[in-house]
């Protein structure tokens, strides 16, 4: 049997594949693309090219970030970032300006403003050298507190502060009498110094020591004039106190006490002495956002029974507590301040209401 016979049965199964190969081929083959689609084409290449679209892409480091393509978006200012902490216009002690160091050296502020305080109160009088009488006071006073400071080194800071204004003072005494007393324009002159301790001593607190010295220019109308009234106590004082502030953002906290003595003098031909008192203080602020702040004090102090011409005057011991709110507004060159002082004592004034302009 020749050599190619015994191949047919082979043959036969490989020519139906190849066949089956030829008319899957044909089946599936492009079509050709209508003439349509080539006019098309033809037409976007004839197109001019877009200018924006040939600029190539700005480098990395010029393109906009998102930081800023977001602050943009917000109008916002693009250099402050989510939770970074913004340097406040002063510091956020100011409404403490009248105890803490606030002034690098060469600098000054000076206080202007308008308060007014109304105060009654029950007191036993001096009629004759050894008699008194029961009698109920009432103080009322308008004025403003003046107050000049200056930075003598950026820890040390000298202040002068000056009540100007009208104060007047109604006596109803028992069993049936009444006069009135009107005070001098300027009350009693209040010198200071506030000295801010070393950092290295005192840690994260903030510690000053002030040093103050009262001078009796005002009228000395009474004498159980109360220490933050402004118009005539009558007799030199001098006083010494600590205040330690501590900061807790966006919380202040401070507390500080001290002594004061009060020199002896001679009011209405008598010898008066009112001898060693002690102060305190504490309150605490909250920063609301860089240029206010929210204030609350409660302040007082004890004194002792006065010494007139060497006896101890029974029932003229006082406590007097208060407290103060108030609203502290800065910016660049002033501090706007209105507030109000409620009396806790009878002896503290029943209120006090004003607002104080500081410039820089």
């Amino acid at each position: 049997m020749p050599p190619w016979m015994a191949l047919a049965p082979l043959s036969v199964p490989a020519l139906f594949f190849v066949s089956s190969l030829s008319v899957f081929a044909q089946e599936f083959r492009p079509a050709a693309a209508p003439e349509s689609v080539f006019r098309q084409v033809a037409h976007t290449i004839a197109q001019p090219v877009d200018a924006e679209r040939s600029v190539p892409p700005a480098p990395a480091a010029e393109r906009p970030t998102e930081d800023v393509i977001d602050a943009e978006r917000r109008q916002i200012d693009p250099s402050r970032h989510f939770g970074q902490e913004v340097t406040p216009v002063l510091p956020p002690i100011t409404y403490l300006r009248n105890e803490a160091v606030l002034l690098k050296r060469g600098e000054y502020m000076v206080d202007v403003g308008a308060v007014y305080a109304i105060n009654e109160y029950e007191v036993p009088l001096i009629v004759a050298p050894d008699s008194a009488t029961v009698g109920r006071v009432t103080d009322r006073t308008l004025y403003s507190p003046f107050a000049f400071r200056y930075g003598l080194t950026d820890s040390l800071q000298a202040q002068v502060f000056v009540p100007v204004g009208y104060t007047a003072e109604q006596f109803d005494v028992v069993p049936a009498a009444t006069f009135t007393d009107a005070g001098r324009p300027a009350g009693d002159t209040t010198v200071s110094l506030n000295y801010s301790l070393p950092s290295s001593m005192t840690g994260e607190c903030t510690v000053v020591w002030t040093n103050a010295l009262v001078v009796p220019t005002g009228h000395p109308h009474s004498l159980f004039d109360v220490p933050d009234a402004p118009f005539g106590s009558g007799y030199f004082q001098y006083g010494s106190s600590v205040l330690a502030i501590r900061r807790y953002d966006p919380l202040l906290v401070f507390g500080g006490f001290g002594i004061r003595y009060g020199f002896a003098t001679e009011i209405s031909g008598q010898s008066v002495e009112r001898g060693f008192c002690g102060d305190y203080q504490f309150g605490v602020g909250f920063g609301v956002n860089e240029t206010m702040s929210l204030s609350a004090k409660l302040f007082g102090s004890y004194e002792p029974a006065l010494q007139v011409n060497g006896n101890k005057f029974a029932g003229s011991q006082r406590d007097l507590i208060s407290l103060r709110f108030a609203v502290t507004k800065a910016n660049e060159c002033r501090i706007v301040e209105p507030f109000v002082t409620v009396g806790c004592t009878p002896a503290a004034n029943d209120v006090q209401l004003g607002v104080v302009w500081t410039f820089r």
